[in-house]
């Protein structure tokens, strides 16, 4: 669903599925009191006799409940199609197109809109033969995310070469086969160089780290934990055509 969309970018079955939800709470409570009255003589004078009256109200016992709310929606079965993928420790190896995730129709869950797969950069060679992708997969389990550099391998499907708690900023090197990003390796956040095959080279290192990320540090952020860095970002100057 769509919210900031206009014209068909919800189709009907959405919106009748999204319109015909409803919630039904139901309250229960429970007062007992004690009520107790007393009155009379207290002593005479002599315009006449002293009267007391006397009325005690108190609550004996409270008990509140609330009845479990009772949900129902209507055309789940073929309103939303959820394809996720299971998150594990590690990355799939290779990806081809027929990866698509157990497939069914159902409704999303948590876990699903938490633990969906993203391609967060892309980059392609200048003459188009080849590309490379970073993919994220949070999982809960792990209580973290992990990022994939997937390539084009060679029968035109993508194979992982690099695996990391963080990788960004993927380009492609122009007159070169190979792939700068910055990424997590046990130094902190640095920028390396990759080749096809996967192996990794350090491009730009910077010490001392700081930490970046989370919300107590510099350049804080409510999506992503805080993380040693030496590189905060870098770009490719088009005459040196080195990182910055």
């Amino acid at each position: 669903f769509n919210p900031f969309g206009a014209g068909g970018a919800n189709s009907r079955a959405i919106l009748d599925f999204v319109g015909s939800g409803y919630t039904a709470p139901e309250f229960h409570s429970q007062v007992t009191t004690l009520s107790a009255q007393a009155d009379g003589d207290l002593f005479t004078l002599p315009a006449g006799a002293v009267k007391l009256t006397l009325i005690l109200t108190t609550p004996v016992l409270t008990t509140p409940r609330v009845a479990t709310p009772r949900v129902a929606t209507a055309g789940m079965a073929t309103a939303i199609t959820a394809t996720p993928v299971a998150a594990s420790p590690t990355l799939p190896a290779r990806l081809t197109a027929s990866d698509r995730g157990p497939r069914g129709t159902r409704g999303w869950t948590f876990s699903d809109i938490i633990e969906v797969s993203r391609i967060t950069s892309l980059a392609i060679s200048a003459d188009g033969t080849r590309w490379a992708f970073v993919l994220k997969q949070p999982s809960l389990i792990l209580g973290e995310s992990r990022y994939g550099l997937y390539v084009r391998a060679a029968d035109g499907t993508a194979r992982k070469v690099a695996e990391s708690s963080y990788l960004a900023d993927l380009q492609a090197r122009p007159g070169r086969k190979t792939w700068t990003l910055r990424g997590a390796f046990g130094g902190g956040m640095q920028v390396y160089k990759f080749d096809d095959a996967g192996r990794r080279t350090a491009r730009l290192v910077h010490h001392p780290l700081v930490q970046v990320g989370g919300d107590t540090s510099l350049a804080p952020s409510t999506s992503e934990p805080a993380r040693a860095t030496g590189v905060l970002a870098s770009r490719r100057r088009r005459a040196a055509c080195r990182e910055a």
